[in-house]
């Protein structure tokens, strides 16, 4: 038992994180913590496949909670809504640090920061934000604004 507290203890306290960041979306009251994002190997490869590689980056590792076509199982439906479900994130900057520093929600900053990428640009195609064409990454993200 005591091998398996400290799982228990890091899963809560990521939990506890997870739940007082999307109070604060709610509320309006989340503070934005400037974090670098860095250029130098995670800058966005596609207009070509990025949203395809995003798309493959959510079956594996966003699926099991939010539903492979977005409806919200244990978590939040992130697609397919009469309503965009990203409204509360002003741009993909913020969806960006959001999703990196908080998903998947049992291995935060898990993943390949393309991969982080990629997902991001998955989810603004499925939003109706941008077009698949479009590159997200560090050099645009704070440019590109997902409407209320």
């Amino acid at each position: 038992m005591a091998a398996r507290e400290p799982r228990v203890l890091r899963r809560a306290l990521l939990l506890s994180v997870a739940v007082a960041v999307a109070a604060a979306h709610a509320s309006g009251e989340l503070w934005i913590v400037p974090v670098p994002i860095w250029v130098a190997h995670a800058a966005s490869d596609s207009k070509d496949g990025q949203v395809a590689a995003g798309q493959a980056v959510y079956v594996k590792h966003c699926a099991r909670c939010h539903g492979e076509k977005g409806e919200g199982i244990e978590a939040p439906a992130l697609f397919g809504q009469a309503e965009n479900p990203l409204v509360s994130y002003p741009n993909a900057a913020i969806l960006y640090r959001y999703v990196r520093f908080l998903m998947p929600l049992d291995a935060p900053d898990s993943l390949a920061e393309r991969d982080y990428w990629a997902v991001v640009a998955y989810l603004l195609v499925r939003n109706g934000v941008i077009r698949e064409n479009v590159p997200v990454g560090p050099e645009t993200a704070e440019q590109i604004v997902i409407k209320r």
